[in-house]
C-alpha cells in the first residue's frame, strides 16, 4: 500500500489491521510503519520499521523516517545510476577499442599495399627483361634499389 499510494502506512496495533504480513523474524510485532522509497517519479520499494510496542510511532518519527527513507532512496537510486554508468563507461570502452584496431588494420593493410605494389610491378618487368633477354644492368641496378627502398620498414 505505501508503494501503491506513495505514501507512509502506518499500524499502530497491526493486530487490528485487515492485512498484515507476519514476518517470521520479528514475531511479536505490535506496531509498524511502511515508508515509500521514492526518488523524483519513480517509485524504488519500501522500507518498514517494525516496534514489538503497540502505538510505537509519533508524528516526528515518521517524519524523521519518511527523511531516512528519502536518503535511502537517493542512496539506492545513486548506486542504479553509477551502475550504469560503469557499465555504458565499460561499452565505449570497448567500441572505442573495436574502432581503433579496425583503424590501425585498415592503415597496416594499405601500407603494406602500398609498399608491395611497387616490389610486384619492378618483379614483374624484370622477369620480363630476363625472360625476353633485354637485361640493362644499369635498369637491373635501379629496379634492386627500388624493391629495397620499398621493402624498407622505415620508409
Amino acid at each position: 500500500a505505501a508503494i501503491y499510494l506513495r505514501e507512509a502506512r502506518i499500524a499502530l496495533d497491526v493486530g487490528f489491521e485487515a492485512v498484515h504480513f507476519k514476518n517470521p523474524h520479528l514475531p511479536n510485532t505490535r506496531s509498524e510503519i511502511a515508508l515509500p522509497l521514492i526518488t523524483g517519479n519513480t517509485v524504488l520499494g519500501a522500507v518498514t520499521v517494525q516496534s514489538v510496542e503497540e502505538r510505537a510511532f509519533s508524528s516526528d518519527d515518521i517524519t524523521t523516517l519518511q527523511s531516512m527513507a528519502d536518503a535511502l532512496a537517493i542512496a539506492i537510486r545513486n548506486a542504479q545510476l553509477l551502475k550504469d554508468l560503469k557499465r555504458a563507461h565499460a561499452e565505449l570502452l570497448r567500441t572505442k577499442t573495436y574502432e581503433a584496431l579496425a583503424t590501425a588494420t585498415t592503415e597496416a593493410v594499405h601500407w603494406v599495399g602500398n609498399k608491395a605494389l611497387p616490389i610486384t610491378s619492378t618483379v614483374s618487368r624484370m622477369k620480363n627483361d630476363l625472360t625476353t633477354g633485354t637485361v640493362d644492368l644499369d635498369s637491373l641496378r635501379e629496379d634492386l634499389e627500388l624493391i629495397s627502398e620499398s621493402a624498407w620498414m622505415g620508409s
